[in-house]
């Protein structure tokens, strides 16, 4: 997850998600870790595939951006970010790096099939523009732009049924991580 909001939403809604079918965290033996926001994501990526650990990452789209706009209007070369699009080829060769010019779907559909995933939208958007999201900060007697801390995304995730876009990001998440069959059962339990 890419930082404090997710790990303290998520644990709360994917229960309600389809393929969470009501089960913990624990009960589909996943466990969520904060990176500490975007440019942690290189280093647990390539941490996970170490040790051979499933894992799929959720992040908000911004994170796939390769190119920014500078405070002159120029578009530039992302170079903070530019390590997670080089993580995520050599974690699914296939993928395609993008270019300046490539669409936010063009983007996601990429980093999806690396197992990277983001809220289904046009444009990219963080956590707290979820709009129900946005709508439940904002309707607080004291509003909030973010839920910063663990605690206040439960809280806000507690108080309200799985936005969709999270929903759908959550099924993605929970589906590349499910177990394969075990005919003969020899996994470990």
């Amino acid at each position: 997850m890419e930082g404090a909001t997710e790990v303290g939403a998520f644990p709360i809604w994917i229960p309600q998600t389809e393929n969470g079918k009501g089960q913990t965290l624990a009960n589909m033996n996943i466990a969520l870790h904060d990176a500490g926001g975007k440019p942690g994501f290189p280093f647990y990526l390539r941490l996970l595939k170490a040790f051979g650990v499933p894992y799929a990452v959720i992040g908000d789209g911004d994170a796939l951006q390769p190119c920014f706009i500078n405070k002159k209007g120029d578009t530039q070369k992302n170079k903070r970010l530019s390590p997670l699009w080089k993580v995520l080829k050599e974690l699914c060769p296939t993928i395609r790096i993008p270019q300046k010019t490539n669409s936010f779907k063009v983007l996601k559909r990429e980093a999806a099939r690396a197992g990277f995933y983001t809220y289904d939208t046009s444009d990219p958007i963080e956590f707290e523009e979820i709009p129900e999201v946005a709508a439940f900060l904002q309707g607080l007697e004291h509003p909030l732009k973010k839920a910063d801390t663990v605690y206040e995304a439960r809280v806000l995730a507690e108080s309200m049924p799985v936005p969709p876009l999270a929903k759908k990001i959550l099924d993605q998440a929970i589906e590349r991580l499910r177990p394969l069959p075990d005919p003969e059962g020899t996994r470990r339990k």
